[in-house]
C-alpha cells in the first residue's frame, strides 16, 4: 500500500504537469491570436483542468498498479509469492482497497464536478467575449477587435490606475477611415453605463471615402471615443454542462450519450485496474517496457471504443444503459480471460498438448 501510494502521487504529478502544459500552450496560442484576453488564461486553465480530473485519476490508477506489479515481477517477488502457494488473484483485495476510494472520487468528479467546471468555463468564456477589447489590452502588441475593424496598440499600461500611454487606434468606418494617436488616455464610464476611451494630447487623421488622398488633421487636448459593448446573452448550457440529475430526467439521445460517458469513466478505471494485474507480467527475455507499451495500447483502444459507443448512443441507435452493460461487460470478460490465460489457461493447454503427445507417440528411430 505504501508503494502504491508513492507511485500514485508521483504519477499524478507527472500527468498533471503534462495536461497543464498542453492546455496552457493552447490557451496562450489563443491569447496571442487575440481570441482570448490575457487575464482570462488562468481562469480557463483551472476550469479545463478540473474537467480532465476524472480521466486523469483513471489513468493514474492504471499506470500505478502496472508499474508496482511490474517491479515485483522484475525483482522476483512474484516468483516467491507464487512459489509459496499463492496466486495473482490474492492481489485483487489489496489492490482494490487502494483503488476503490480513488475510483469513487473519480465517479464524484465525473458526475458532479466535471459538468460544473464545464458550465463555469462556458459562462466565463461568454463573459470574456462580452468585454470590449480595450479593457483587456496587452501592452506592446497590436490587437484587432473581434467585432469591428478597429486595430489598437498601447505601449504602456499602468495596472494601478489603468492609465494608458502612447496609444494608436485605426478604424475603417463605412464613410471614412480614421487614425488616432495620443500620448495618454484612460477608460471612463458615465452614469448611463456607456464606456468611453478618453484620449489626451493627440492627433486625429480622417480620410473620407472613397478617395483617401486627402486627410483632415485635427489636434486635440482631449478626445472621447465611444466603445460599443454587446450585452451578455442568456446562458443555455450544453449537455456536457448540465447536472446529472437533469440529464436523467430527460429522455433524449444527446443526454443519454453524456450519461454514458460520465458513468463510463469510473467503470473504465475499475476495469483497467483489474486488467493491470495480468498485464504487469514481465518476461526477462522481452525487456522491461514491453508490458507498459501493451497496457498503454489496450487503454487507448478501450477509451476509443467508449467514444465510438457514445457516438452510437447520441445517434439514438442504442440506450445508454444497454451500452454501459455491453461495453464494460465485454471489457470485464476480456480481463477474466487475461487472468485465465496467464495463470490457469496456459497450464490447462500445456496438459492438453502433453496428453496429445502421449496419445500419438513419435515413432522410434531405426
Amino acid at each position: 500500500m505504501r508503494e502504491l501510494t508513492v507511485n500514485a502521487v508521483l504519477t499524478f504529478i507527472v500527468l498533471l504537469a503534462i495536461i497543464f502544459t498542453q492546455i496552457l500552450v493552447k490557451l496562450l496560442g489563443a491569447a496571442a491570436a487575440g481570441t482570448l484576453p490575457i487575464d482570462g488564461v488562468l481562469g480557463m486553465l483551472a476550469f479545463t483542468a478540473l474537467q480532465q480530473m476524472p480521466l486523469l485519476l483513471s489513468v493514474t490508477l492504471f499506470i500505478t498498479i502496472l508499474l508496482t506489479l511490474s517491479r515485483a515481477w522484475r525483482d522476483s517477488e512474484m516468483v516467491v509469492w507464487m512459489s509459496s502457494g499463492q496466486s495473482l488473484v490474492g492481489w485483487i483485495r489489496p489492490v482494490l482497497q487502494f483503488a476503490l476510494p480513488l475510483i469513487a472520487l473519480a465517479g464524484v468528479l465525473s458526475l458532479a464536478l466535471s459538468p460544473w467546471s464545464i458550465a463555469k468555463r462556458q459562462q466565463y468564456q461568454r463573459l470574456l467575449d462580452s468585454r470590449d477589447e480595450l479593457a483587456a489590452v496587452t501592452p506592446g502588441l497590436f490587437q484587432e477587435a473581434r467585432r469591428d475593424s478597429r486595430i489598437h496598440f498601447v505601449e504602456k499600461l499602468n495596472i494601478i490606475d489603468g492609465r494608458l500611454e502612447n496609444i494608436f487606434i485605426n478604424r475603417d468606418l463605412p464613410d471614412r477611415s480614421e487614425t488616432v494617436v495620443a500620448k495618454k488616455g484612460f477608460l471612463y464610464e458615465d452614469k448611463d453605463g456607456d464606456r468611453y476611451l478618453i484620449l489626451e494630447e493627440g492627433r486625429r487623421y480622417v480620410a473620407n471615402q472613397p478617395a483617401k488622398s486627402a486627410f483632415d488633421i485635427v489636434d486635440f487636448e482631449r478626445y472621447g471615443l465611444r466603445i460599443d459593448m454587446p450585452g451578455v446573452t442568456a446562458f443555455t448550457p450544453k449537455e456536457n454542462a448540465r447536472e446529472t440529475l437533469t440529464l436523467l430526467s430527460e429522455n433524449t439521445a444527446l443526454a443519454g450519450g453524456e450519461l454514458f460517458w460520465r458513468f463510463s469513466t469510473p467503470l473504465a478505471g475499475l476495469v483497467m485496474v483489474l486488467a493491470a494485474m495480468p498485464l504487469a507480467y514481465v518476461n526477462p527475455r522481452m525487456g522491461r517496457s514491453y508490458n507498459l507499451a501493451l497496457g498503454g495500447l489496450l487503454f487507448f483502444i478501450y477509451f476509443q471504443l467508449m467514444n465510438v459507443v457514445q457516438a452510437q448512443v447520441q445517434l439514438g441507435r442504442m440506450h445508454w444503459i444497454v451500452a454501459l452493460v455491453l461495453l464494460h461487460g465485454f471489457a470485464l470478460a476480456c480481463v477474466m480471460l487475461l487472468f485465465y490465460r496467464r495463470y490457469q489457461g496456459a497450464t490447462f493447454w500445456k496438459y492438453v498438448r502433453f496428453w496429445q503427445r502421449n496419445e500419438n507417440p513419435a515413432p522410434l528411430p531405426r
